[in-house]
């Protein structure tokens, strides 16, 4: 009984700090904590902007690859080219999407870019890759 309240409670607060951060209460930012979470939940898409050589050092789990220059004709790009290109479904405008990179300063410009095209529900994990493998223990 424990546990699960725990976790509901976990639940509860990773949720409401995404709405506070889609409210404009605090910035649009994912903590590594938040992130571990929603991934577990699988309630976000989360996209590595960093080039694909810096992906193949390491990736976070479940993480497609939108290199921050593609990234503005990729999110306009239709349904069908979208999952023909990266194999994923193309996110909804009112989908969770976290954008992530080495260090957090390629995924706050993709954040930028996707809220300027009405994904406003896009954050970003500022600890990027660097802190994710410390913390993953890579």
């Amino acid at each position: 009984m424990f546990k699960f309240q725990v976790r509901s409670f976990k639940m509860i607060t990773t949720s409401l700090t995404c709405n506070m951060l889609f409210r404009g209460i605090a910035a649009k930012v994912v903590s590594y904590e938040q992130l571990k979470q929603m991934i577990k939940d699988r309630a976000i898409q989360l996209y590595d902007v960093r080039q694909p050589e810096e992906m193949a050092k390491g990736k976070i789990p479940t993480s497609i690859n939108i290199p921050l220059g593609q990234l503005e004709t990729a999110l306009k790009m239709d349904v069908a080219t979208f999952l023909e290109i990266y194999k994923v479904q193309k996110p909804k405008k009112e989908t969770i999407i976290v954008f992530q990179c080495q260090t957090g300063v390629r995924s706050a410009s993709a954040v930028e870019i996707a809220q300027n095209l009405g994904f406003s529900k896009a954050c970003h994990y500022k600890g990027g890759y660097t802190e994710w493998a410390k913390r993953e223990g890579h």
